[in-house]
């Protein structure tokens, strides 16, 4: 089976925080061993693909307006900006390489926008709570804003 994963954080990436993207790495990897085929898609400042051992890496530019009502907005617009791109990458890869499943985890969403075309089976992992308002954690927070290598 070809199996992909979408989310906002992977061993790979400077800003990872730990539990999720260890989780990934780990399974992925697993995966491969079994004889399956496993794309990571994380949401990310440039568009790259490269190999992990073994596991297809996708790194997802999403893009965030800088004017007032993405000022207000921006945690919303993030989450949801991100959700379409890493869409338009998987759909790409899809297109090229048929993927069998998709896991997308519940945090900030990474699936909502591919789950709502259908196209390919869609299973979300619950793995924490953030509400879209509210004040983020410190992980949030470095996600939000970004880091010294993702610009804002």
């Amino acid at each position: 089976m070809r199996i992909a994963f979408l989310t906002t954080e992977f061993i790979t990436e400077s800003y990872f925080s730990g539990g999720l993207a260890n989780y990934l790495d780990r399974v992925g990897r697993a995966l491969v061993r079994q004889g399956h085929r496993v794309d990571i898609f994380v949401v990310s400042d440039r568009n790259e693909q490269f190999d992990h051992e073994g596991v297809t890496v996708f790194r997802v530019k999403s893009t965030l307006h800088t004017h007032y009502l993405a000022k207000k907005l921006r945690l919303t617009l993030r989450v949801l900006l991100g959700s379409f791109a890493l869409r338009r990458a998987v759909l790409r890869r899809h297109r090229a390489c048929p993927i069998d499943i998709v896991q997308a985890r519940n945090y900030r969403g990474t699936g909502y926008a591919l789950a709502k075309t259908k196209e390919i089976p869609v299973v979300t992992r619950l793995s924490s709570f953030a509400p879209l308002c509210g004040p983020p954690t410190d992980s949030a927070r470095i996600w939000m804003n970004g880091s010294p290598s993702i610009s804002s």
